[in-house]
């Protein structure tokens, strides 16, 4: 199974799938394949990031209600700041 990292990273296989999604894209829309392939990256980014915050945010709640939290994870939860909705729409 092709792999997108949360950290960034693409395995080789993924990479040739999303660059055969682009061409295809690109040729149905009339648009340049960078440019297609850009904006699905772009896109793919907010995704992985938007699911890393809500995981991040979930966790926190359970830590919440059974008192375990601490302050490292209060401030890493006030970092966050993924809910601009519409940004890449």
């Amino acid at each position: 199974m092709p792999v997108l990292e949360m950290q960034g990273g693409v395995e080789l296989r993924a990479a040739a799938i999303l660059h055969r999604i682009a061409v295809a894209v690109a040729e149905a829309e009339g648009s340049e394949q960078g440019s297609c392939k850009k904006t699905m990256l772009e896109r793919l980014a907010l995704i992985v990031s938007r699911r890393t915050s809500k995981m991040i945010r979930r966790r926190v709640a359970k830590a919440s209600a059974s008192g375990n939290t601490g302050r490292a994870l209060k401030r890493v939860i006030a970092e966050i700041s993924f809910e601009q909705e519409g940004e890449f729409q």
